[in-house]
């Protein structure tokens, strides 16, 4: 949830939200650096026969390569733009993206974790973020400028949704004030506070065709549909089906009723019923009489 800090002016406290830090000069010159540095040092260690042993020159050249792809991203990150600094370059209604902050550093692996009992150790396995966020940024950019609320305290912006930061006072009006003007509302529920309100917030007061709600594709995580289809029936019109064909999201029509839709591993053309739908309805104008 987001967090502020106060500074005292006069008579009232100002509240200052932390912000994470930017340089686009800065990160430039890291992008363009990280990499050149990371090739002189491998070259120089072979120029000064400071490595001889194939299997070193191996292993430098992969820690290299790891280090110039760090200070990369770093200098990617620190060009980000501030979710508010887009919208205003961007005058299109925004894409408001609405998930529990967790989500950002959950993982997933392309095969079982930990210790079989009467086993072997499993392989070493592949890690990826499990967040959507990268996947189902690009085509929503194309109905507007994508946004987030960003992590309070996190000293780098990440890639995907330029984020906005937002005090804990005021954090629920900014986000009704850009629901209402946003172009697709894009939900991630949980079982936490914060995304509990902006699910039921979205449900009252959001036209339910500009609604994309996330979901764990059930024929994938079955317990994980489960859990989020009864969390979300309180506040639904028509609730998520009990039984349904794998997907990992669903839009909704007019009368609130879902409509399941499968992103991965096309996002562009999973996502397309949806944006087609958007770009029909024109401009935001809150919940059809």
């Amino acid at each position: 949830m987001p967090s502020s800090q106060s500074r005292p002016s006069g008579d009232a406290a100002i509240p200052v939200v932390p912000k994470p830090m930017r340089s686009p000069l800065g990160g430039l010159a890291l992008m363009i650096a990280g990499p050149l540095l990371a090739a002189a040092i491998f070259v120089a260690a072979l120029w000064f026969q400071i490595v001889t042993n194939f299997a070193w020159m191996v292993i430098l050249a992969v820690a290299m390569f790891v280090v110039g792809g760090m200070i990369y991203d770093v200098g990617g990150r620190l060009r980000t733009l501030d979710g508010r600094e887009l919208m205003r370059i961007d005058p299109r209604p925004p894409v408001l993206y609405l998930r529990p902050f967790f989500e950002d550093k959950r993982s997933i692996y392309d095969s079982p974790q930990g210790k079989r009992v009467g086993a072997d150790l499993p392989e070493p396995a592949m890690r990826e973020s499990a967040s959507p966020e990268l996947k189902i940024g690009d085509p929503l950019k194309g109905i507007g400028p994508f946004v987030a609320v960003g992590v309070p305290g996190e000293r780098l912006a990440p890639f995907g949704a330029a984020r906005i930061y937002m005090s804990h006072a005021s954090w629920q009006e900014e986000i009704a004030r850009i629901a209402e003007r946003a172009a697709a509302l894009v939900l991630q529920p949980e079982m936490t506070p914060g995304t509990c309100w902006e699910l039921e917030y979205a449900m009252h007061h959001v036209d339910p065709r500009r609604i994309l709600m996330l979901v764990p594709n059930p024929a994938v995580r079955p317990l994980g549909y489960r859990r989020i289809r009864l969390l979300t029936e309180p506040v639904l019109t028509h609730p998520l089906p009990g039984q349904c064909p794998p997907c990992d999201a669903f839009m909704f029509d007019a009368e609130g009723r879902p409509v399941p839709l499968l992103i991965r591993p096309n996002p562009a053309a999973g996502l397309a019923p949806f944006l087609d739908q958007v770009r029909r309805l024109g401009s935001p104008g809150g919940i059809p009489a």
